[in-house]
């Protein structure tokens, strides 16, 4: 049966000051079952993972038909960035969600 599923992307760093200098780098695209999803229908918001502030793109998804469904994220970095963790090199990074429901 169909639940409720949250599905987005979310990017933390050490600092507030790196994450607003990071965040204005980096643009976030989404489709499900091969449809795109415009970011203006995520909710964006700053959240806390730990002691690292993050912002978050979500939205809950609900009715799904049975079957199987494909949740793309494809993230794209402008430029080179460090989040006071790491390096990350410029381009586009994929992650693909694969959502069952049984009948």
């Amino acid at each position: 049966r169909s639940r409720d599923v949250i599905v987005g992307y979310f990017w933390c760093t050490t600092t507030n000051e790196i994450l607003v200098d990071n965040w204005s780098m980096i643009v976030p695209t989404f489709e499900l079952d091969g449809v795109a999803i415009p970011a203006s229908e995520f909710s964006e918001e700053a959240v806390a993972s730990g002691t690292s502030p993050c912002y978050a793109f979500s939205a809950k998804l609900s009715d799904w038909p049975a079957g199987e469904h494909s949740f793309i994220v494809d993230v794209t970095f402008t430029a080179r960035l460090n989040d006071g963790f790491g390096d990350y090199a410029a381009g586009t990074y994929r992650t693909e969600f694969t959502i069952y429901v049984e009948n």
